[in-house]
């Protein structure tokens, strides 16, 4: 028999500025995934998927079966397939000039992008355990 533990907890860690920027005195409940940038709902409609030792956004790479394969742990080779930049999949305004200048606007939409994505996952994980649970594998 397989069993996964699968412990889902939002953490989020964010300074004031960034809290009066959201206005989230009251909590996150108005940052629900409805109001996710399509490039980000692109990015999960594969859902989640568990193969060997990793559960990972679909579709699952096939050196995922070797994992952590070049990595030191699981943690490394998690952190490497899932690496990517929200602004790649949410359209904001982005400057160049020495580097990447986001205005804040653009930061606002960004972080509430990033919670809704991580409230989304969280989601979607839960219903993997679900469906393990109902299985009798969980």
């Amino acid at each position: 028999m397989i069993e996964r533990y699968l412990l889902m907890v939002l953490t989020v860690l964010m300074n004031d500025r960034a809290t009066r920027l959201l206005d989230l005195q009251g909590g996150f409940g108005g940052l629900d995934p409805d109001g996710l940038a399509s490039g980000l709902w692109a990015r999960l409609e594969g859902g989640i998927e568990c193969r060997g030792e990793v559960v990972c956004l679909a579709p699952v790479p096939a050196h995922a079966d070797d994992a952590p394969g070049r990595f030191q742990d699981l943690t490394g080779w998690g952190c490497s397939h899932t690496d990517f930049h929200l602004e790649d999949f949410v359209p904001v305004d982005i400057t160049y000039a020495e580097g990447p200048i986001i205005g804040v606007d653009a930061q606002r939409i960004l972080l509430r992008q990033g919670i809704a994505l991580a409230r989304e996952v969280g989601r979607l994980a839960a219903a993997i355990k679900s469906i393990a649970d109902r299985a009798g594998r969980g």
